[in-house]
């Protein structure tokens, strides 16, 4: 009563190489999402800076001194500096 022995062969699935357009894609794909997430911060950063603005407007809160001139005071054409003397 000798039985027959039974072989079995371990085959391994074959390994994927990656080229260069999969690279290619993967590099684009990454890049087209930073973007579109510094798009998304940029508008969430500027409405909030919009809407602090508008805020301090409503509330008639005023802004921090600064030494910045401004370019267009309260009245067109008028030039004024952060201290309230105009500028020529």
């Amino acid at each position: 009563m000798i039985q027959n022995p039974i072989i079995v062969r371990v085959v391994q699935q074959p390994i994927e190489s990656t080229t260069i357009g999969d690279v290619l894609i993967g590099a684009i794909g990454l890049t087209g999402m930073l973007i579109l997430l510094a798009a998304l911060l940029g508008a969430l950063f500027g409405g909030l800076l919009i809407g602090v603005k508008l805020l301090r407007r409503r509330l008639n809160l005023e802004a921090p001194e600064s030494d910045i001139i401004h370019l267009l005071g309260s009245d067109r054409g008028q030039t004024t500096s952060a201290s309230g003397n105009e500028v020529v």
